[in-house]
């Protein structure tokens, strides 16, 4: 039986995976904060070890086949060596767990979101962005990797195609 993770219950998970010990409960070095948007997502810290456990939020086909899509990248930019520049931009991947869906990465705690950025639109940061994405579509272009990413529209370049009633569990920001 698949099981939801909360901010209460990650770090039983954590534990039977052997991600988090029980040392580093008692001596206060356990933390859990939810950064939860599109999936659940949780920042943990166990000792001086950080992970970002993620997990899909609406258990449906769809959701669950973009999270293994996700899993199998990051095994196969660990494993192949066409993949090196993927894995040089992705965090390192600790666990996958099919069975409930979640995905253990490296949390990087200098990282921000773009949009996050006051200077988003600097010129540099542009660059820099254009130069990572090319160097991702060059390596996606071979046929061994075709198989990983469908050749279909995201979600949200058709969001206006949608029947509303399929948005009855979205945010208002994005049924507008």
């Amino acid at each position: 039986m698949q099981r939801f993770l909360t901010e209460a219950n990650v770090l039983h998970y954590l534990l039977d995976k052997r991600f988090a010990g029980p040392e580093d409960v008692v001596s206060g070095k356990f933390t859990v904060r939810s950064l939860s948007r599109r999936n659940h997502n949780f920042r943990v810290t166990s000792g001086t070890r950080e992970y970002l456990v993620k997990q899909v939020r609406k258990w449906d086909a769809e959701g669950r086949a973009s999270l293994e899509r996700e899993a199998a990248v990051y095994w196969q930019a660990r494993t192949n060596p066409s993949l090196t520049p993927v894995a040089e931009l992705a965090p390192r991947s600790h666990a996958w767990d099919p069975h409930n869906a979640v995905l253990i990465l490296e949390y990087l705690p200098e990282h921000a979101e773009l949009y996050d950025l006051p200077d988003r639109f600097a010129p540099e940061l542009a660059r820099l962005a254009g130069q990572a994405m090319g160097a991702f579509h060059r390596a996606m272009q071979s046929e061994e990797h075709l198989s990983l990413f469908p050749a279909e529209l995201p979600e949200q370049l058709s969001i206006h195609e949608t029947n509303e009633e399929d948005l009855a569990d979205e945010s208002a920001a994005r049924r507008r």
